[in-house]
C-alpha cells in the first residue's frame, strides 16, 4: 500500500509542478494523511511518532532555503510529506538520494542557464520524486 501512496503523491505533485509551477495543498495533505494512516496500521502510536519525527526532519532540512527565498512553501511541505511517508527508519536512505538528485538539478540549471544566458528556475517536485524512487532501490 505504501508504494501506491508514494506513486499517487509523486505523480500528482510532479505533473502539477511541471505544468503550473505549483504544488497543490490537497496532494500534500493526501501524502500526510496516507503517511499517518499507514504508520498507524504498521505500528500504532510509535510508528506515528516516527513519521512525525521524519516529517519534522524534512521540514527542518528545507526551512533555511525557504527563509532565503530559494524554495517555495509547497516544496517544504511536499518534502516533509515524503519524509513522513518514508518513516524515520528510511531517512538514512532518502537524505543521500535527495542530495544526489539536488546535485543533478543544480547541474541541470547551470547548463540550462549557460545555454539561455540567464538563470533558470526548475520545478523541484520531480527531482524530489526521483530521490524517493532512488531511495527505494
Amino acid at each position: 500500500m505504501k508504494p501506491l501512496c508514494f506513486l499517487v503523491t509523486i505523480l500528482w505533485t510532479s505533473v502539477q509542478d511541471l505544468r503550473f509551477h505549483r504544488i497543490p495543498n490537497q496532494a500534500v495533505l493526501f501524502g500526510f494523511v496516507s503517511a499517518f494512516c499507514l504508520a498507524w496500521e504498521q505500528g500504532g502510536g510509535a510508528a506515528c511518532l516516527g513519521a512525525l519525527g521524519a516529517s519534522l526532519l524534512g521540514f527542518l532540512i528545507h526551512w533555511p532555503g525557504y527563509c532565503r527565498g530559494e524554495l517555495g512553501g509547497g516544496d517544504v511541505k511536499l518534502f516533509s510529506a515524503y519524509c513522513a511517508l518514508s518513516g524515520l527508519s528510511h531517512m538514512s536512505k532518502l537524505i543521500p538520494a535527495y542530495g544526489i538528485c539536488l546535485a543533478a538539478l543544480l547541474l541541470f540549471v547551470k547548463i540550462r542557464g549557460a545555454r539561455t544566458g540567464r538563470g533558470a528556475a526548475a520545478p523541484l517536485a520531480p527531482w524530489m520524486a526521483a530521490a524517493v524512487i532512488l531511495s527505494m532501490l
